[in-house]
């Protein structure tokens, strides 16, 4: 009978040992998640700064300056020297 009783208190023991390791370990894994979620925040895109405006409007308001292209190179027919 006291054998019975030793190993039922050993069983216990063990089994309130593992209950505290394993909240001891969901508290770890709490708390690695959230250090998980303010990295991937850290590292998440900004959103864009625009400030130009694409709109086929102020395409018009530019200043149409078109100077004259840089000429061909080589051989031109027509001249002689």
């Amino acid at each position: 009978m006291k054998d019975l009783e030793k190993e039922l208190e050993e069983r216990d023991q063990k089994l309130a040992e593992l209950e505290s390791k394993i909240a001891e370990l969901v508290k770890e894994n709490d708390r690695l998640r959230d250090l998980l979620e303010s990295k991937a925040e850290a590292k998440s895109s900004r959103k864009p700064r625009f400030s130009g405006n694409y709109s086929g409007q102020s395409k018009g308001r530019q200043s149409k300056k078109k100077g004259r292209g840089k000429g061909a190179t080589g051989r031109r027919p027509g001249r002689d020297k």
